[in-house]
């Protein structure tokens, strides 16, 4: 697993729409880890080859809000509280409420 505890998933990589690479992972909270290995352009991400129930939330890690974010085409578009500062990676936790 990426991460200390946690599990892996059935599907451990993908990609943005921006190109950056996306590694995912399960917690042991159940909850659903996108791992962006590097800095998003805008303030928006777009997780490819994702789908998600309506129940779900997106949390970026490191902030206490739900992100907004909706199905596109087959994808699932986050919107961020702004553009990031430069950084390794984000992680953005997706939970079925």
């Amino acid at each position: 697993p990426a991460i200390y505890g946690c599990g892996a998933c059935v599907r451990p990589e993908g990609a943005t729409a921006d190109g950056i690479d996306v590694r995912f992972t399960r917690g042991a909270d159940g909850g659903l880890y996108a791992i962006v290995l590097g800095t998003p352009e805008t303030s928006v991400v777009e997780l490819l080859d994702l789908e998600l129930p309506a129940s779900s939330t997106v949390e970026l890690l490191g902030h206490s809000t739900p992100l907004t974010w909706t199905p596109s085409g087959g994808a699932v578009r986050v919107e961020l509280p702004g553009r990031p500062a430069p950084a390794p990676a984000l992680t953005l936790r997706i939970q079925d409420r």
